[in-house]
């Protein structure tokens, strides 16, 4: 095999239901958000506060994205998120399908409830990848563990071919969203594109 080279940058688009969040807006920054995403102003008011809330929250840990879908015009609600995030292997190796297989089962994750779990090979326009598609019921938040939403959710793994990293995005929405979700998960990762950086030696 020859050099490996690690990820350098990605690009994706989102239908316009979908939002990224901002890890330091700028001042009212939550209300253009809410013009964007829903109608009338009342509803729009109720986005933004509920964007203000969530923001510190969700971009607390270092994703190289976050977010959020509002499904509904008419309403407030925030149905699901999306988070992208880099996965580096230890010690300089090259991650792929099997290593990543290596992670996840047998799964061992704590306080979560799975109602149905697959995994699959997908390929894709930024390479093979990895889909577990998953309902589960999870706390709410960690202050309440016992307080469980049900929820859908699909994480694609993506392998680009010369690249030693490999990039999770993370699609999650209340089960009764299921089919919308993935519909739109489909659309996000037919248009994902990532490019390389400097050759990395194994």
């Amino acid at each position: 095999m020859g050099d490996l080279r690690p990820l350098g940058d990605f690009d994706l688009s989102a239908p316009d239901t979908w939002l990224p969040l901002p890890h330091e807006g700028p001042l009212g920054w939550t209300h253009i958000a809410a013009e964007r995403l829903c109608d009338g102003g009342r509803t729009r008011a109720k986005l933004a506060r509920r964007l203000e809330r969530l923001q510190p929250t969700l971009t607390a840990d270092p994703h190289l994205m976050v977010e959020v879908w509002v499904p509904d015009r008419a309403s407030p609600r925030v149905a699901g998120l999306l988070f992208v995030d880099w996965v580096v292997p230890d010690g300089g190796l090259r991650i792929d399908r099997e290593y990543y297989r290596g992670l996840i089962e047998p799964d061992r994750r704590s306080g979560v409830r799975v109602f149905a779990h697959y995994v699959d090979d997908v390929e894709l326009p930024a390479g093979p990848a990895v889909l577990v598609s998953e309902i589960i019921a999870e706390p709410t938040s960690r202050w309440f563990p016992l307080r469980k939403d049900v929820r859908e959710k699909l994480t694609y793994v993506v392998f680009p071919h010369g690249c030693s990293d490999a990039l999770k995005l993370t699609f999650t929405a209340a089960e009764e969203f299921g089919e919308k979700l993935e519909a739109d998960a489909t659309s996000v990762m037919n248009t994902l594109t990532v490019s390389l950086g400097e050759v990395r030696s194994r």
